[in-house]
């Protein structure tokens, strides 16, 4: 890969935290994306990290900054097929540590939103078979 193509594929992995993050809700930094002198990317959002109990009064849930971390590696090989997995070590390292730190709220709060998405998905779907 030249350096332009590491470079853009740096660039989108980092964008997809970035874009997901802000789905989520949570507040992106002035920061932006930045790639430093050895290639790695670093993408500026509010989000807790591991074995810290407070992170800020934007951070959010471990579960949204697991969400955000996740979405990296999806978002690099959509433009760049090519790109090894190992491209997302740093992410795999940071999700594990949130994962060990977090405890039974983290867990609790993961389950409530699943239950309101599904509630939310079933209502679609009522609403849409009532109008048929």
């Amino acid at each position: 890969m030249t350096d332009s193509h590491l470079a853009k594929s740096i660039a989108y992995h980092e964008s997809g935290h970035i874009v997901v993050a802000a789905v989520l809700g949570r507040p992106l930094r002035s920061s932006g994306i930045h790639i430093d002198c050895v290639n790695r990317g670093i993408a500026f959002y509010a989000q807790r990290k591991p074995k810290v109990d407070y992170s800020g009064p934007c951070a959010g849930t471990k579960m949204d900054t697991m969400i955000a971390a996740y979405a990296g590696l999806p978002a690099q090989q959509i433009f760049y097929r090519e790109c090894p997995v190992h491209c997302a070590d740093g992410d795999e390292e940071f999700i594990r540590d949130l994962l060990a730190s977090a405890d039974d709220d983290d867990f609790a709060d993961l389950h409530r939103r699943r239950c309101k998405q599904e509630l939310s998905c079933k209502r679609k779907r009522w609403s849409t078979n009532t109008r048929l």
